[in-house]
């Protein structure tokens, strides 16, 4: 049984997958809950699925870019599971699980690129551009962290953009299909998760860190066990 974490934006997602399925997901859509909710949901969600953590075999969590604070709580918690049980820890880039996100939800046509871009504030994007290549993204670019105004259209067509910040992009660039998928779930996580404990890509516990792509400020944690932080 693989578990997946998702911190990486406001809303906090935990899912259960076995042979590449969904077993179960929960979310929780509170802003600044992750410390104080995560452990919680991760509980109910075994408990509800007459489970145990020692039935867990991976954990796979989302590594960023995102949300500061996020991304560091997700991360301590995966590497808890990991350290405690002696099971593979899978760092799922968040770019990616967006772009797994879309493939999930529509056929692609081949050749066609995919540009993710993540609201960043400040007028600027984190981004990653993707060419679909058989009913796989292969990444091209990113991820990377870049001003509004300094990123140019791509030449592919057909042209797709996801992420929160897809919108303004289309508006900037004058043309791109512009995708519902705003943010990748922990179903995302879990399942592409697995496709990467399938490819040997697991991370060491011992070194991994979330990919932040800019620099941040210590803030006072409401949880003690967690360092809080804030995007400058």
């Amino acid at each position: 049984m693989i578990l997946g974490i998702d911190t990486a934006a406001q809303t906090l997602g935990v899912a259960l997958a076995e042979t590449g399925s969904i077993v179960a997901r929960k979310s929780i859509d509170i802003p600044n809950a992750h410390d104080a909710m995560l452990a919680p949901v991760i509980q109910e969600l075994l408990k509800e699925n007459g489970l145990q953590a020692a039935d867990l075999s991976t954990v796979a969590v989302a590594s960023g870019p995102g949300s500061f604070t996020g991304l560091r709580i997700g991360m301590a918690m995966a590497k808890g599971f990991a350290f405690s049980l002696a099971i593979p820890l899978i760092a799922v880039p968040t770019m990616d699980a967006i772009a797994f996100a879309v493939r999930r939800q529509r056929n692609v046509e081949h050749d066609s690129q995919l540009l993710v871009a993540l609201d960043a504030r400040r007028e600027r994007v984190y981004h990653a551009a993707y060419r679909s290549e058989g009913d796989a993204w292969t990444r091209i670019s990113g991820p990377a962290l870049s001003a509004i105004d300094d990123l140019k259209a791509p030449h592919a067509a057909p042209l797709l953009l996801a992420g929160d910040a897809a919108q303004t992009l289309a508006e900037r660039f004058s043309r791109g299909t512009v995708l519902s998928v705003a943010c990748a779930t922990a179903e995302d996580i879990v399942l592409l998760g697995t496709e990467m404990l399938a490819a040997g890509q697991s991370a060491d516990p011992e070194t991994c860190e979330p990919l932040y792509l800019q620099d941040f400020i210590v803030k006072q944690a409401k949880n003690p066990l967690f360092t809080a932080t804030e995007k400058e």
